[in-house]
């Protein structure tokens, strides 16, 4: 990159020396020489950021400045840039022997217009391979709407892909952890819990650390974890900030060894950045744990959410997506930076039309990818949820927004096209505003008590939490079906709410289902009636101890 830079500032130099004496033929010349400089730097500095990026791990940089490319540059679209920028790179080549044409002999301008055309085809065939590459069928829906929203058809794909129907079945595997370590997490300095059977309890008096346990394994999923935590939130108070959770994990994948953390900051301004890796190899993102085991959780915090703002719910649904299509979070982010985009495009009384289109643009291609994963979750989720037959309340389900319902029956480019209307039809309205009035970032999801055909914050404390396991229950089984592979589930304080006879229920639906499944309370009586052998253990402050 130095000697790219040293270069431009030669030939940058070298044309202002001359410049008041250039003709326009030289001029020309010397601009297109520091033009190659400068698609050889974009060209190098895309390599080394989408590289580091794809191969070694994700630069978690928390900045409204992060290039939007870097979330959708894998290996395919890396590819296609480089050959793009060589391409460009020898166009410039061909036009500076075209315009000097006089001093070029004919075999050297044959041959430069030759090596462009080699390149052209090149770019193309590899454009052409990537593209009938992405066509080709996989075993789940992928939102991409970039690469083929005009071939897109969710009302198909689902059909096609449906767990719930005719669709093959897959082979259900279960994971369950082995081992789970802990260094300088929360309110333990270490922790070490070596494991055997299906069932994993948790017993201890309030504040003990018990759901601290739970936030860890949170923390193998992708996301901020349970509890929505800062990394430097959860470091153990007299520790020096760095953190760490591992486990040894019988997963989707055979054994392996997950570990997630971070290290030391250098200061009190420096970017924390969490550090992921399989079997001691780094991987960019938490998402890759999800090849080994999916998890889902049900905590107290989530008691509120019929009677919380539509924002709770959303985050809900998203938690729900997520644990189908790991990728769901980073759509989710993308979307929140092209909006928070828009919105300072839309503060300038005058913006530049260009860059609102662009930007409008690439915002209805990731609002349509977020609604339609949505949409497919909850569809699925609401048949599922409507069939269980037990002691739990059916739910009703559906999201309040028209894009969520038109991305099921209309393919996702006339979504998109009609959400770029709207976009461009209320720019007025929306810089009054400060925001963005219309979108997926603002759909709410409606649950109904279905015995009883009243909305869920209608219905009684008891009733809203068996609902919430409703959800959850139904969820897992959801997962199970549409991945093959079955959810490790988190339970905090669950069986504290429950009467005898839906407790038996609980634990009927989770040997159905046949994950591994973590349960605290504060009260080891609780688990009396678990079925089956279970680990058991007993949580005292910074401690975990064996109950026999």
């Amino acid at each position: 990159m130095l000697l790219v830079i040293f270069q431009f500032i030669k030939e940058f130099a070298e044309l202002a020396l001359h410049i008041d004496t250039a003709k326009a033929s030289a001029v020309t010349l010397g601009v297109l020489a520091l033009i190659d400089p400068a698609f050889l730097a974009n060209l190098v500095l895309i390599v080394i950021l989408s590289g580091f990026e794809n191969f070694v791990s994700r630069i978690e940089a928390h900045s409204d400045d992060r290039p939007e490319w870097m979330n959708k540059v894998d290996f395919g679209n890396l590819k296609q840039r480089l050959m793009v920028s060589i391409v460009a790179i020898s166009a410039i080549e061909v036009l500076k022997s075209l315009m000097n044409i006089d001093k070029i002999d004919d075999r050297r301008l044959a041959w430069t217009v030759g090596i462009h055309f080699l390149f052209l085809i090149s770019m193309l065939v590899v454009a052409l391979s990537d593209r009938f590459g992405a066509l080709s069928p996989g075993p789940h829906l992928v939102v991409r709407s970039q690469a083929c929203a005009g071939c897109l058809n969710l009302p198909a794909i689902l059909a096609d892909l449906s767990p719930l129907g005719r669709g093959k079945v897959k082979v259900m595997i279960a994971p369950r952890i082995r081992r789970l370590s802990l260094a300088n997490f929360r309110s333990y300095r270490a922790a070490s819990l070596s494991l055997e059977h299906n069932l994993v309890a948790l017993s201890g008096p309030n504040g003990a650390g018990k759901t601290n346990l739970l936030e860890a394994l949170s923390f193998l999923a992708p996301g901020r974890g349970l509890r929505r935590a800062t990394l430097d939130e959860v470091a153990f108070n007299e520790s020096d900030g760095s953190w760490a959770v591992a486990a040894e994990v019988d997963g989707a994948l055979g054994l392996a060894t997950l570990g997630t953390g971070i290290t030391a900051p250098a200061g009190e301004d420096a970017v924390l950045t969490r550090q992921n890796r399989i079997d001691r190899e780094p991987v960019g993102s938490a998402a890759a744990f999800a090849d080994h085991l999916r998890i889902v959780w049900l905590v107290p915090a989530m008691d509120g959410l019929f009677l919380g703002p539509a924002s709770e719910r959303r985050r809900f649904l998203d938690r729900l997506v997520l644990a189908v299509h790991p990728d769901h979070g980073t759509r989710v982010s993308a979307l929140e930076r092209a909006l928070r985009s828009r919105n300072r495009l839309l503060e300038n009384p005058s913006p530049d039309p260009h860059w609102l289109d662009a930007t409008e643009h690439e915002t209805a291609e990731l609002a349509v990818a977020v609604a339609a994963a949505r949409a497919e979750t909850v569809q699925r989720l609401a048949t599922a949820t409507l069939a269980r037959r037990n002691s739990f309340p059916s739910a009703d389900l559906a999201l309040d927004g028209w894009m969520e319902t038109m991305v099921l029956a209309e393919p996702a480019i006339a979504v998109e096209d009609r959400y770029r209307a709207v976009l461009r039809d209320n720019r007025g309205r929306d810089a009054a505003a400060g925001r963005t009035l219309e979108g997926p970032h603002l759909t709410d999801l409606a649950v109904r008590y279905a015995a009883k055909n009243i909305p869920a914050r209608d219905a009684s404390t008891g009733e809203q939490k068996a609902l919430l396991i409703t959800l959850v229950l139904a969820h897992a089984g959801l997962v199970a079906k549409m991945t093959g592979i079955a959810p490790i589930m988190l339970l905090d304080e669950v069986l504290a709410h429950l009467d005898p006879q839906r407790r038996g229920a609980l634990f009927e639906a989770l040997a159905t289902l046949g994950a591994q499944v973590w349960m605290t309370a504060a009260d080891p009586a609780l688990f009396a009636d678990l079925p089956g052998p279970a680990d058991r253990f007993a949580i005292a402050p910074g401690r975990v101890m064996r109950d026999a």
